[in-house]
């Protein structure tokens, strides 16, 4: 049995990669491989034997390694690379800093950020209670509480910390995106990235005023007001 199609050989960029996510972005990388030599058919797959045996693991290990050869230790050989920064519970005037570190000289092509609200039962008898899905709200639904939004900007930091948009994007739960930024765009090697929060609108996390909407902390006695998490993602390219 061979790895000879592109599917399959995904199925080491996977392990290679760590995330589906990756492994779809290398997949599509790697799509001549269909007719061209992908290195996988170089190597036969035998079916083991009802054991566990060293070498039943040689094929699938070469294998990866020639997929690294060719990405690239963290895919550093690719064209462009996305990376995104998940922050739960993010406060207003927090940075959060070196979130990524650039292995070589690189661009950023793009920004895109989106806010999860918190969720919380419309009515019913689990009114205002926390939900992912109408199954936890009889007679109800379980809905996006209040308006959530954050004001948010990646930065550059080569010592100095730059705003890579120039100013905050709205990142709110439809997702916002550019690639016209009118900040520090370029990245040489180490240099480090960071995610500065702005302005926070959404929920008290805690405390007296719990899951009552807010747009400052102050609304928030002995907590915050935020959202439920932020996810900041952003794409570079080689220079």
């Amino acid at each position: 049995m061979r790895f000879q199609t592109v599917a399959k050989g995904c199925r080491a960029v996977a392990w290679f990669c760590g995330s589906a996510a990756c492994a779809g972005i290398i997949c599509a990388t790697l799509a001549w491989a269909q007719a061209a030599k992908f290195p996988s058919q170089l190597f036969v797959y035998v079916e083991p034997d009802g054991l566990i045996h060293k070498s039943d693991f040689s094929a699938l290990g070469r294998e990866v390694q020639a997929i690294e050869a060719f990405l690239g230790v963290n895919g550093t050989n690719l064209a462009q690379q996305e990376h995104c920064v998940p922050v739960e519970n993010p406060v207003a005037g927090e940075i959060l800093a070196t979130v990524w570190q650039a292995p070589s000289d690189l661009t950023i092509q793009k920004l895109f950020c989106k806010v999860a609200p918190f969720k919380r039962c419309a009515a019913g008898p689990n009114a205002a209670t926390s939900c992912f899905d109408d199954s936890i709200c009889p007679s109800s639904t379980c809905v996006a509480s209040g308006t959530s939004s954050v004001a948010a900007d990646l930065q550059v930091d080569d010592g100095t910390p730059d705003g890579v948009n120039g100013s905050n994007l709205a990142c709110t739960p439809a997702g916002t995106v550019t690639t016209t930024m009118n900040g520090d765009t370029t990245m040489a090697a180490s240099d480090l990235v960071n995610v500065a929060i702005g302005a926070v609108a959404g929920n008290c996390l805690a405390g007296t005023n719990a899951a009552a909407t807010c747009t400052t902390n102050s609304e928030c006695p002995s907590s915050i007001c935020t959202v439920k998490s932020l996810s900041f993602c952003f794409v570079v390219a080689k220079q």
